[in-house]
């Protein structure tokens, strides 16, 4: 799950004026990585959901809304406050 946490953090990390390339590159290969439908990439998000032992669609499905609904400071919040406490 850390993983899968890590990559929502990734993100739908605030976009800044002034942030790195490397910032923006983590960004959209944290996207990239949840939302990828074939590949190698789809494959290591669908593997690493079994062992998770949640569902691959119901995790980019949640991340879809998260990163399209404005909820991504609220759900950011959340997860550091679950991987803060493991």
């Amino acid at each position: 799950m850390a993983v899968i946490f890590q990559a929502m953090l990734d993100a739908t990390k605030p976009e800044a004026d002034n942030e790195s390339a490397e910032a923006i590159l983590e960004r959209d290969r944290a996207k990239g990585w949840i939302f990828a439908t074939a590949g190698v990439t789809a494959t290591d998000f669908v593997t690493i959901c079994d062992l998770a032992g949640v569902e691959s669609t119901q995790v980019r499905h949640f991340a879809h809304q998260v990163i399209h609904t404005g909820e991504a400071t609220f759900i950011r919040r959340k997860i550091n406050a679950i991987l803060n406490h493991s």
